[in-house]
């Protein structure tokens, strides 16, 4: 239940992730990157993904801010980390229990 949880949760903020990559840059929207760059760093479960799902995100912001051609690439990748933390967090969990 909780994994389904952060799972959708997830998948609600790459949505809104899609939202600031189509937008015009946006301090208050800078300033929730960094703090979702934080908390996913700091808050997801599955600790092997987690790092490299914030380091992508981490990599999108500073071309957010920009507004470099490079955003949308940039954005792809976060968007493939997320799936990757999503199977392996679910590759786990079928790991651990029968």
């Amino acid at each position: 239940m909780l994994i389904n949880r952060e799972h959708s949760r997830l998948s609600s903020q790459v949505k809104t992730l899609e939202r600031v990559l189509h937008a015009p840059f946006s301090d208050k929207e800078h300033q929730r990157l960094v703090q979702l760059a934080a908390n996913w760093r700091s808050l997801l479960a599955f600790d092997d993904g987690a790092p490299k799902l914030a380091d992508a995100l981490e990599v999108f912001i500073p071309a957010y801010r920009q507004q470099s051609p490079d955003q949308e690439k940039l954005h792809d990748e976060v968007v493939f980390q997320a799936g990757v933390y999503r199977m392996g967090h679910w590759a786990l969990v079928k790991h651990f229990i029968p």
